[in-house]
């Protein structure tokens, strides 16, 4: 690209940051030479990283608030991302969800599927009832992936 001198642009680096996939050293690497080439991560860009890190909820944490001191809004995919890296601690899981309510950003079935997950891990059934409860609130209905989650703790819909 620098030889037919095509400059990278925040889509270049935070494709190049996917295609790295789970390998966070590689998406920090990408995200260095974004910002050595002053170009500014957006969402898209923390969101990549912070899944990059998998299920190390300390790291997912670190990566939000260096994307809110950056300036960039989370949203609804940031809170589901973090919530899946915090799935086996449901009750940070659960911070983060109410934390994303309280500034407004509504929920997705993705976003409701990952906190029961993160209850399933624990079998809080009385959790999963309540968050179930909680998607009527939003409109949102059950997927397949609910109903699999859900059959597993012998929840029924």
């Amino acid at each position: 690209m620098e030889k037919a001198r095509v400059k990278p642009d925040v889509t270049t680096y935070t494709t190049l940051m996917n295609a790295y996939g789970m390998n966070p050293t590689k998406a920090e690497e990408v995200l260095t030479r974004m910002e050595k080439a002053r170009v500014k991560p957006d969402v898209t860009t923390y969101n990549t990283l912070m899944n990059a890190y998998g299920t190390n909820s300390t790291k997912a944490e670190e990566v939000l608030t260096r994307m809110k001191k950056a300036g960039v809004k989370p949203d609804v995919t940031t809170y589901t991302t973090l919530m899946n890296a915090c799935r086996y601690h449901p009750s940070k899981a659960h911070k983060y969800f109410k934390e994303m309510l309280r500034l407004k950003i509504k929920p997705n079935i993705y976003a409701f599927n990952t906190l029961i997950v993160a209850h399933v891990s624990q079998r809080d059934t009385k959790a999963v009832e309540n968050i179930l409860e909680q998607m009527k609130t939003y409109n949102i209905e059950p997927d397949d992936v609910t109903f699999a989650v859900c059959a597993d703790t012998g929840v029924s819909l």
